[in-house]
C-alpha cells in the first residue's frame, strides 16, 4: 500500500509539473469545432448571434455565414526557398512605431523585430518598417523573400520607382531601392487582417524605446498567438 501511495505521489507530481501551451489548446478546440461542424453536430443554431466567429473558426453556412460585401484574408506559407516577410508601422496620438516578421515555408518565425520611430507620418513609419526588415533579411542571408505590406502606397512607390514626390522619406527609400537588388524578391499586398502579426510588432514598437530583435525564444504572448493561428490557415473575414 505504502509503496502504490508513493507511486501515485509520483505521477500526480508529474502532471502538475506539465505546462500547457495555449496556442495548442486554440488549436485543439478549433479542430473540435470544426469535426463537430462536418458530422453536423454543430448547426447555425448555435452561431445565431455569432456568425462572425463562425467564420473566422472555419465554419460557413449557407447564404448566411459572409455577407456578400466581405472578403475572406488568409496569410499564406511562402514556397520554398522563399521566407516571407511581412512590415508594418503604427502611429498613435503621442508614439510611432514600425516592426514585422518573417517566416519560412512551415510558418515557423525566423525572427521578428519591432522599433520606436520619430515621426507622426504614418508612410515613414511603414517605410521604416519594410527597410529595418530588409536589412535584417539582407545581414543574416535570407535573399529569397516574399514581401507583404498592406499599404498600398508602398507597393506603388516601389513598382513606379516613384519617390521624387516624397521629400520627407527619400533617404530612408533610397536605401530600400539600394538594399532591393540584392534579393531575389515579391513584393505584394495583404489586407491589415491578415497581416495581424506585423501590426502587434508595430505597435508594440511604438511603445518601445529604440529596436529590438525577437526569436521564437523571447516572442511576446499574444505574438505567438497571432503566430499559431496564421500558421493554421485560419481565415478573417474583412468587414467592407
Amino acid at each position: 500500500m505504502a509503496k502504490r501511495r508513493e507511486e501515485r505521489a509520483r505521477n500526480d507530481a508529474k502532471h502538475n509539473d506539465i505546462k500547457i501551451d495555449p496556442n495548442l489548446v486554440i488549436l485543439k478546440v478549433k479542430h473540435k469545432i470544426l469535426s463537430l461542424s462536418v458530422v453536423k453536430l454543430i448547426s447555425e443554431n448555435q452561431f445565431k448571434h455569432c456568425l462572425h466567429l463562425a467564420g473566422k473558426l472555419g465554419i460557413f453556412f449557407e447564404n448566411t455565414s459572409v455577407n456578400h460585401h466581405d472578403r475572406i484574408v488568409k496569410w499564406l506559407k511562402p514556397s520554398p526557398p522563399f521566407f516571407k516577410l511581412n512590415s508594418d508601422g503604427s502611429v498613435g496620438n503621442s508614439s510611432a512605431g514600425f516592426g514585422g516578421i518573417v517566416r519560412n515555408c512551415l510558418g515557423n518565425v525566423v525572427f521578428a523585430y519591432a522599433g520606436s520611430a520619430n515621426t507622426s507620418n504614418v508612410l515613414t513609419a511603414e517605410l521604416l518598417g519594410l527597410l529595418y526588415g530588409l536589412i535584417s533579411c539582407s545581414e543574416r542571408g535570407f535573399l529569397n523573400i516574399n514581401i507583404e505590406v498592406d499599404a498600398n502606397s508602398l507597393i506603388q512607390i516601389f513598382n513606379r520607382r516613384d519617390f521624387m514626390g516624397n521629400p520627407c522619406n527619400f533617404y530612408t527609400i533610397r536605401r530600400i531601392n539600394q538594399l532591393l537588388p540584392s534579393f531575389n524578391y515579391t513584393f505584394s499586398h495583404i489586407y491589415r487582417e491578415g497581416n495581424a502579426c506585423a501590426d502587434f510588432f508595430a505597435k508594440l514598437g511604438s511603445q518601445m524605446i529604440g529596436f529590438q530583435l525577437f526569436t521564437e525564444a523571447n516572442l511576446p504572448f499574444i505574438a505567438k498567438g497571432i503566430i499559431t493561428l496564421d500558421k493554421a490557415g485560419l481565415p478573417y473575414i474583412r468587414i467592407r
